[in-house]
């Protein structure tokens, strides 16, 4: 869990130094002097502004998927290492599992090269799972919430903080309209001020820090077993 958590602390220290960074930018006037040469000047122009502020939601996307990845990862990790019995999982857990297997058309040398030495019955979980196919650019608090009814954690959060996710699927609506070149970063960037990207970064970061500490918990407390 400590390298997870490194991950996401490092990712959600990277949005809010650089909206650091806007906030500063949007004091600092027309002009930037350079601290080597006080005559070199960087003129931020509008548009420059309103790009650097579109960039954010590519930030936080990031930040929501390569937590979510890093946690689903954890916990098969977790299964395996703990030589977890298929048959001890979860029914949920056991039908994605069986489902992965048969519509991902895992061959059987992928299968027995992931098992090592602690057989099909410990290893199918870990032997089945792909991480580069659990998301695909389209992760919003609803897919978070179904992969929570299939691993059986908690996606609780305070609403003072997070307002429970709410803001994930405007992240994730803006990010794909950037990513597939819908629209410029400027033309994102415009319609927001710094506060409102501020107010949306926090909670997007109370939210997975939330999910963190229900997937902590639910590790703990061998969540992913069979009741």
């Amino acid at each position: 869990m400590d390298s997870f958590r490194e991950d996401f602390d490092i990712r959600s220290g990277e949005i809010l130094a650089y909206l650091d960074l806007l906030k500063f930018i949007e004091q600092a006037g027309a002009e930037l002097l350079s601290s080597d040469n006080t005559e070199n000047k960087f003129t931020i122009t509008a548009e420059s502004r309103k790009t650097l502020k579109g960039t954010v939601y590519i930030l936080l996307y990031n930040l929501i998927e390569s937590t979510m990845r890093e946690a689903i990862c954890f916990i098969h990790d977790t299964i395996y290492e703990r030589n977890v019995n298929f048959d001890l999982l979860k029914e949920s857990l056991k039908s994605e599992i069986l489902k992965r297997l048969k519509n991902d058309s895992v061959s059987i040398e992928y299968l027995i090269n992931n098992l090592t030495s602690k057989g099909i019955s410990c290893g199918i979980s870990y032997g089945t799972f792909n991480k580069k196919k659990l998301f695909s650019g389209n992760i919003d608090r609803e897919e978070i919430k179904e992969k929570s009814k299939i691993y059986g954690f908690s996606t609780n959060s305070s609403y003072i903080d997070s307002k429970h996710g709410e803001k994930l699927a405007t992240v994730k609506r803006y990010r794909n309209d950037l990513a597939h070149g819908n629209v410029s970063f400027a033309e994102i960037g415009k319609n927001f001020s710094y506060q409102d990207l501020e107010n949306v970064s926090l909670e997007v970061i109370a939210y997975l820090d939330s999910i963190a500490n229900n997937i902590e918990h639910y590790i703990n407390s061998n969540g992913y077993l069979a009741n």
